[in-house]
């Protein structure tokens, strides 16, 4: 253990027995529940980003074609047409046209807003947002993108939280907030949070987000150059880790979408500060690790807990605990819990997940920070 020399030896055998105590405790019940199958089904991962609604139509029945009809009416057969077509007298579509083919209002103001920003023009922003995205891999060399927005009220009869995401090589526009990939939203005992997922390629897009009405109102409220990695399963790695408000199993059968992943609902936690009282949720995904002709995974994860001294910050991570392991484990889709009690000194930790791929001895890490304080 790194010295301390503001913490006294009595403050730290009280930290370093309760924190063992409670991981001893946690190791022997296992994580909440697992479901390897739903993380490793791509299926079930691509499922999110390829499956329309059954019942909407995705041809435009005016047999029109230009990006924005594309856009809302993305089967459509055609090609650009032709500019002896524009010289002999075909007017591309007004925009009150464009609104009343869309599928809905609100998507031809979101596409501008997108344009702008393409164009280098600046929004006006009032109360930004600041969304956090997840990562996982989907078939086919897509990313499954998850972004999480806290919100500051709940939504208002229709209203509805919408995105874009652009390239500035292609005409081609995701959105979220539609029917195929909704926001869900969530309150929290630090308010609202709205969530959707979809698979996307990876690479470089200008994202914008906000809120727009059934009228077709629509405001930004964030604006970004989103960069969406890909996410191999070709050797071993660990997701990043989810500090959670909930963790609740699924059953098996239940699809990914807005705050479901791997079996699970996981709920984000608004804000990484843990009181006295709460517990500490984590949601994480081991990917890439090898398999045994019977088709298990055999890993090894360790846990281990570190503390900076709330007397001299700067003095850096300190271990608080001895390292709490779980072997030879199958679930590569894993969530814990750890019981915040009295008697953890107010100050910052870092959680340290160490995972060791028994069959091609290969291993893996990743951590993650939380804050401590009193109720």
């Amino acid at each position: 253990m790194i010295r301390c020399s503001h913490m006294s030896e009595k403050r730290r055998l009280v930290l370093s027995s309760v924190v063992r105590v409670v991981l001893v405790a946690l190791g022997a019940l296992g994580p909440l529940g697992v479901a390897p199958a739903a993380a490793q089904d791509p299926d079930r991962t691509t499922e999110l980003g390829n499956v329309p609604r059954e019942d909407r139509k995705t041809v435009d029945p005016e047999g029109r074609c230009d990006a924005l009809t594309l856009l809302f009416y993305p089967d459509t057969k055609c090609e650009k047409a032709a500019e002896s077509e524009t010289a002999s007298g075909i007017q591309d579509p007004s925009r009150e046209d464009l609104i009343a083919a869309a599928a809905y209002a609100w998507q031809l103001p979101l596409w501008e807003a997108a344009e702008a920003v393409l164009n280098g023009e600046e929004l006006g922003i009032g109360s930004p947002w600041k969304p956090q995205w997840q990562f996982y891999p989907a078939a086919e060399g897509a990313t499954l993108a998850t972004v999480t927005i806290p919100l500051d009220r709940s939504l208002s009869d229709g209203e509805r939280v919408v995105a874009m995401l652009r390239r500035d090589d292609s005409e081609e526009a995701l959105v979220l907030g539609n029917e195929d990939f909704p926001f869900a939203t969530r309150k929290t005992a630090a308010g609202v949070l709205a969530q959707a997922s979809r698979s996307i390629p990876p690479g470089r897009y200008v994202g914008v987000a906000g809120l727009a009405t059934d009228a077709g109102e629509f405001t930004a409220h964030f604006t970004e150059n989103a960069v969406i990695p890909r996410i191999g399963s070709d050797q071993l790695r660990v997701s990043n880790v989810v500090i959670a408000e909930s963790l609740e199993q699924l059953d098996t059968n239940v699809p990914p979408g807005p705050f479901r992943v791997g079996g699970f609902e996981v709920v984000p936690r608004a804000s990484s500060t843990v009181r006295h009282g709460e517990s500490l949720r984590i949601f994480y995904v081991v990917l890439g690790a090898a398999k045994a002709e019977s088709g298990q995974p055999d890993v090894d994860v360790t846990y281990q807990l570190y503390a900076k001294n709330p007397g001299d910050l700067a003095a850096g991570w300190q271990k608080v605990a001895r390292p709490v392991q779980a072997e030879h484990q199958t679930a590569l889709v894993r969530a814990w819990e750890l019981p915040i009690v009295a008697q953890y000194p107010e100050t910052d930790y870092k959680l340290e997940i160490q995972v060791k791929d028994n069959h091609s001895g290969t291993s893996a890490s990743q951590s993650v920070q939380f804050a401590v304080a009193k109720p």
